[in-house]
């Protein structure tokens, strides 16, 4: 499972990281009564101006400094803001949301044993905060350690029974397991909590769909996404791939009519998706795809190349790039996307026929003194 994974894949499902909270240690002495009145709202560097002017007068106050720390996080600047949480802890060491926060800014930065460290300081310190357990467990997830991940889940949902979020790592984490009837059961536990949680649902489209072979169900919950958010990319992409599988079942000539009308539908699909989300890449090979099958090749070869232009690496798009070229007599260009595809996967057949077919084709015109 990746992070950073947006695309239709039915094991990798998008855990969002949620704001940091925190209540401040009442017994604190260097604590410092903020005219909250005279800070000002106006912007973040507004209120950074003014915490920083309080600062002068408390330097060792640990909430101004983690207060101005989540400003400058806020705005962009994460080395100040990393400087100031480092000085919040300095200041209160036994305040869990400190670690929290400070944890949190390292996860957000892809480090996660620095992230897990804080984390865990936190929870060590009694942390209340359910979001320190559920980020342990995605640390954990992610390192595969699954009998941890679920322990710190279960901490979570303790701590909150009412967040779907954790609900949610749940179903994922079954779902990985290849536990699919449990992963289900917590998906729509998460939907209990929140009928409109649109991630519960893509979830539940992608194991129907996948695991259970049922693309009528898949399809019922994907069009619960669009009743919520008709905007929502990857319920469009969802619907264009729906009726791209059901005209591929047409394969009767006398149907031909019918086959054009499903995939022009899927069509639509994809281009509302890509409408939201210009470099959603599946979407744009899936309608480059759509192109190609209803011979609209220019259309077609436009798309296939978006999709290498943002993946080098499609070895899929590579070869049907050359396959339009082929087609279309530019042969040379032909031979170099095949030849791509093939470096890309040397195990790709498909690439390996086409380059020996067209090597020898084009060694023959030479020969022919064409």
């Amino acid at each position: 499972m990746k992070r950073n994974s947006t695309l239709f894949l039915p094991l990798a499902l998008v855990l969002f990281l949620a704001a940091c909270g925190g209540k401040g240690n009442e017994k604190d002495p260097t604590a410092v009564k903020i005219d909250t009145t005279a800070v000002d709202t106006s912007s973040p560097e507004g209120k950074i101006r003014r915490l920083t002017e309080q600062l002068s007068f408390g330097p060792k106050n640990w909430r101004l400094w983690k207060q101005r720390s989540e400003l400058y996080y806020e705005i962009g600047n994460i080395p100040r803001a990393i400087a100031d949480i480092d000085k919040a802890i300095e200041y209160s060491i036994t305040e869990p949301e400190t670690y929290h926060l400070r944890g949190f800014y390292a996860y957000a930065e892809k480090r996660d044993s620095a992230a897990l460290r804080d984390f865990q300081r936190a929870a060590d310190l009694n942390s209340t905060n359910p979001e320190t357990y559920h980020q342990i467990g995605n640390i954990y997830f992610f390192n595969k350690e699954l009998q941890k991940a679920e322990e710190a889940y279960d901490h979570a949902i303790k701590l909150d029974s009412m967040e779907p979020t954790y609900y949610l790592a749940k179903g994922v984490l079954r779902q990985t397991q290849r536990k699919v009837d449990e992963a289900i059961k917590w998906y729509n536990k998460a939907l209990e909590r929140d009928p409109t949680f649109i991630k519960a649902l893509l979830a539940l489209h992608d194991v129907f769909l996948v695991e259970k072979k049922n693309p009528d169900q898949a399809y019922a919950f994907n069009e619960r996404v669009m009743l919520i958010d008709s905007t929502q990319p990857l319920a469009h992409f969802n619907q264009g791939n729906f009726f791209v599988a059901r005209a591929n079942l047409l394969t009767d000539p006398a149907k031909l009519p019918e086959f054009q009308v499903l995939m022009k539908i899927a069509l639509s699909e994809y281009n509302a998706c890509l409408k939201h989300d210009p470099k959603f890449i599946a979407a744009l090979y899936s309608r480059g795809y759509t192109y190609f099958v209803l011979e609209r090749y220019g259309e077609a070869l436009s798309d296939f190349g978006k999709v290498t232009e943002l993946d080098p690496f499609h070895r899929d798009a590579f070869y049907m790039k050359g396959n339009i070229q082929e087609f279309q007599g530019d042969l040379s260009s032909a031979l170099e996307n095949y030849k791509r595809a093939l470096e890309i996967d040397s195990k790709f057949s498909d690439a390996a026929v086409a380059v020996k077919d067209l090597t020898a084709k084009l060694e023959k015109r030479s020969r022919e003194g064409k």
